[in-house]
């Protein structure tokens, strides 16, 4: 089939992730084994034409899937799911009544990783630099914010007198 849209392009490639995910499902293809059976459907008239343009499957999982396989899957799971848990953890540890800034600043901690993850359902983004770069700066810097405030948290007050 012919991908003559941005979206039967994206269809026909995730297809095609998918396809190489089972052949290779424990390390994947890694990068330049996956070009060389993209350009091979190519050739064969399985893929578009119209693909050879994109050396990735626009989409984060199938991404990893596909060039790193399972092993791959799991790593970017963990680098989604572990700052989201941290994050989920110290906000509903916090004291909505005394700690309205610790539970800010995780509720941006895991926006951080939703918007990141959501980025990835359309765009194969943390292989990139840029994005990789931003993504694991902010966590770190939130991070930092979050542990600094749940270490001064507002209850030690008491050797603080009022006046």
């Amino acid at each position: 089939s012919q991908a003559n849209s941005s979206v039967g392009a994206r269809l026909q490639i995730w297809k095609q992730a998918i396809r190489l995910y089972r052949e290779k499902p424990l390390l994947g293809w890694q990068h330049h084994g996956y070009l060389e059976q993209q350009r091979a459907g190519i050739r064969e008239n399985v893929l578009s034409p119209r693909l050879a343009e994109y050396d990735h499957p626009h989409n984060e999982v199938l991404n990893a899937a596909a060039k790193q396989g399972t092993v791959g899957v799991l790593a970017l799971l963990l680098a989604y799911g572990g700052p989201l848990l941290l994050f989920a953890h110290w906000f509903r540890s916090a004291d909505p009544a005394h700690n309205r800034a610790l539970r800010a600043v995780c509720a941006a901690g895991m926006l951080v990783v939703i918007a990141h993850a959501g980025f990835g359902l359309t765009e194969t983004y943390l292989p990139h630099n840029s994005p990789l770069t931003i993504y694991f700066y902010l966590l770190v810097l939130l991070w930092g914010t979050a542990w600094g405030l749940q270490q001064s948290r507002p209850d030690q007050s008491a050797s603080h007198p009022q006046h």
